[in-house]
């Protein structure tokens, strides 16, 4: 593994982190906002669920991320629950020329352009 591999896993959580919280934190403020109510009253309704109700609404909301992970990964043939495919895509990247980097990201910006799958 070369350094640069291990510094990329090294920071790759902090950024994950960093990004959620980026994309969360307009979401968390708004969203009170929108439906007219304060947090507390957000947080008054969840408690009048009960533990009961709560843990089905987690149980159901679970089965729906694993239901459509996947749909999508058999809808979208490159994706792929694969940990490792990530890894061995920027492998096979670095290992092209430039050139070749470029006509990949034309190519597929064409394809998608058109409405075609990619290379």
């Amino acid at each position: 593994m070369t350094w640069m591999l291990r510094l990329r896993r090294h920071w790759q959580l902090p950024a994950a982190s960093g990004a959620t919280a980026l994309l969360l934190g307009p979401g968390v403020w708004a969203l009170p906002r929108i439906a007219g109510v304060t947090w507390a009253t957000i947080g008054a309704v969840i408690a009048r669920m009960g533990y009961g109700r709560l843990a089905v609404l987690t149980a159901v909301w679970a089965a729906d991320l694993v239901a459509y992970s996947s749909v999508l990964t058999a809808a979208l043939p490159g994706l792929s629950r694969d940990p490792l495919s990530v890894d061995e895509w920027f492998t096979r990247q670095r290992q092209k020329r430039p050139l070749e980097l470029l006509d990949d990201i034309f190519a597929g910006l064409s394809a998608a352009a058109d409405g075609a799958p990619g290379p």
